[in-house]
This record gives C-alpha cells, structure tokens and sequence, in this order.
C-alpha cells in the first residue's frame, strides 16, 4: 500500500495531475480504515494496529491470535 501511495505521489508530482494526489489520499485513508477495522483482536476487540501482523498475544487479554490449534 505504501509503494502504491508513492507511486502515486511521485506521478502527480511529475505529471502536475492532482487527481493522481487524490488518489494517493484515498489511498491512505483506505489503508488507515483497514487498520482501524481488521488490526483489533478477536478477543477483546482492543485495537492492535500495526502490531497486528507481528505478535501472536494480545498484549491487553493475553489470547493467542492465530487459531491455527483449534
């Protein structure tokens, strides 16, 4: 998401076309809403954010967030 958001950047730069930086925007938000809405935990529902990718507890409950053994 983040090389989207470059190259879109970049091309609205070297074009001078804002709708590229539009769409830069949107996609920033888009990537932002995909992080608020799915990088909470399955258990408590506190928001995990980026660390969602990363660790396999929860650092508030404590529950693993894989269910790979179930």
């Amino acid at each position: 998401m983040c090389a989207l958001i470059a190259v879109l950047l970049i091309t609205c730069s070297a074009t001078g076309n804002r709708a590229f930086g539009y769409w830069a925007i949107a996609a920033a938000a888009a990537a932002f809403l995909i992080v608020i809405i799915l990088g909470r935990c399955p258990h408590c529902g506190k928001l995990l954010g980026y660390a969602y990718s990363r660790v396999r507890y929860c650092p508030f409950c404590g529950d693993k967030l894989d269910d790979d053994d179930k």
